[in-house]
């Protein structure tokens, strides 16, 4: 499905960020700020009316605009946001804003929801799990029109949107009955859902990492503890905005979303609402869970201070005997004595034992 590179635990080194290239150019100005530019954008484009459905991959901008012409609701999908003249002439044909384009080719951008004239922009992240079982965030941006929704995604991994073009495809549900606004909100709806695929990947490693600390605590466990953290934290900084974003929209509804659509988008807005409990209750849990490892290793190293002590004691009284009897001098009547050596290691290994008696009826050994 989703593919990314491997990222192992052992491999977590802290990120180099470059530096921007958008420092003292005028508002408006179109520079991709992005990490893969090895590829040429693909464009996708979906037609369809109540009765009708083209799907095809657009080869020139002059094919946009014949679909343009047509009655119906128009998807233009683009994977790809590295080529700045594609985008400028994709904001020509569709009148995007320069201030939104801009936003488009910036892959750094916090989830909003922008209303212009012509149109509505939203920005939010795609968080899906890859095949390392981690979590992998991806910048979508959606432009909201009369009769249209275009889709911006950063590369061709894919998307979450598989079950909406199924949809469209064999004319399931309402979907092709409705307006453009209900087809945004099928986008937004499909990538919302895909958090919970997060949510279910962090909730299985919680789980595990509880169960390690609990049977054979290590500092991989440490290691991984931390990992999670950080997932948690980028995963706050996407899904937190969009909720702020939703419930602002929902407040104050623009013109060119229906009441019907408003309704469906509440259903939205409770879903993140429950992705952002989940997500703060998962830190809750890894608080707990450092306690619990920290508490673990005190433990661990107070029972062997315990052990290293009680050997200890034990070789107090031996030393003991062993060092009076270790003395250089000249009259010492044990020292002559036949029997004294032996009576000396009996007494020895007798205070031993009574000790270990003393200990076992106190229970600390």
């Amino acid at each position: 499905m989703f593919i990314d590179p491997p990222n192992p635990f052992c491999d977590i080194k802290p990120m180099k960020k470059k530096r921007s290239s958008k420092i003292g150019l005028e508002p408006g100005s179109v520079v991709p700020v992005v990490e893969d530019k090895t590829f040429f954008p693909k464009i996708s484009l979906i037609h369809y009316t109540q009765n009708s459905f083209e799907e095809i991959e657009v080869k020139s901008l002059l094919e946009i605009e014949s679909y343009q012409k047509k009655e119906g609701i128009l998807w233009i999908n683009v994977d790809g946001i590295h080529d700045p003249k594609l985008i400028e002439d994709i904001g020509q044909v569709f009148s995007i804003h320069p201030l939104a384009q801009e936003d488009i080719c910036n892959i750094h951008q916090r989830a909003k929801i922008d209303v212009f004239e012509n149109n509505m922009y939203l920005v939010l992240k795609m968080i899906y799990p890859n095949i390392h079982q981690r979590l992998s965030h991806e910048q979508l941006s959606l432009i909201l029109g009369p009769h249209y929704v275009l889709s911006f995604q950063e590369n061709l991994k894919g998307d979450p949107f598989n079950s909406v073009r199924l949809r469209l495809k064999e004319n399931h549900g309402p979907i092709r009955k409705q307006s453009a606004d209900y087809l945004a909100y099928c986008l937004l709806d499909a990538t919302v859902d895909h958090y919970f695929l997060g949510i279910d990947i962090l909730d299985e490693q919680i789980t595990a990492i509880d169960h390690t600390l609990l049977t054979k605590p290590s500092l991989e466990a440490l290691h991984k503890i931390h990992h999670i953290k950080r997932e948690l934290i980028l995963f706050r900084k996407s899904v937190a905005p969009l909720r702020d974003s939703l419930a602002l929209l929902l407040h104050e509804p623009p013109p060119m979303i229906k009441a019907g659509t408003v309704l469906h988008l509440r259903d939205t807005f409770d879903h993140t609402l429950r992705v952002m409990d989940s997500i703060d209750t998962f830190r809750d849990l890894l608080s707990g869970l450092m306690d619990l490892y920290f508490s673990t290793q005190g433990n661990r190293t107070n029972d062997i201070m315990k052990v290293l002590t009680i050997i200890t004691t034990l070789f107090i009284p031996p030393t003991f005997i062993a060092g009076v009897y270790g003395m250089n001098f000249e009259y010492m009547p044990e020292l002559e004595w036949k029997w004294g050596y032996a009576t000396a290691l009996a007494i020895m290994i007798g205070f031993v034992l009574g000790m270990i008696v003393f200990f076992k009826k106190k229970k600390w050994i």
